[in-house]
C-alpha cells in the first residue's frame, strides 16, 4: 500500500479511535483501582483465557510444492 492509497481512504464519520482507547482505559482503571496486585493480575489473566484464533502468517501456511524439471546446466541449451 502506498501513501497515495492511504490518502484515498475515507475516515469513518463519528469514529474516534483515541477517544475509544481513553474510554476503555478509564473503564479498566475504574474497575481495578481498588484491587490488590493479586486481584489485578487475576483480572487481566481472565481476559487472556478467552479462546483465540491462531495466527496464520505466510510463513505458517503449508508449503505447496511445485514439481518442475531441473534447469539445464549453465552454458548448455535446453532441449
Amino acid at each position: 500500500m502506498t501513501i497515495e492509497d492511504l490518502k484515498k481512504i475515507q475516515p469513518i464519520p463519528g469514529f474516534d479511535c483515541v477517544k475509544m482507547k481513553h474510554d476503555i482505559q478509564a473503564k479498566i482503571y475504574a474497575e481495578t483501582k481498588d484491587m490488590t496486585w493479586e486481584e489485578r493480575r487475576a483480572y487481566f489473566q481472565s481476559g487472556s483465557d478467552a479462546p483465540r484464533q491462531p495466527r496464520t502468517t505466510q510463513a505458517m501456511q503449508p508449503k505447496s510444492f511445485v514439481l518442475r524439471e531441473e534447469p539445464p546446466a549453465h552454458g548448455t541449451k535446453a532441449e
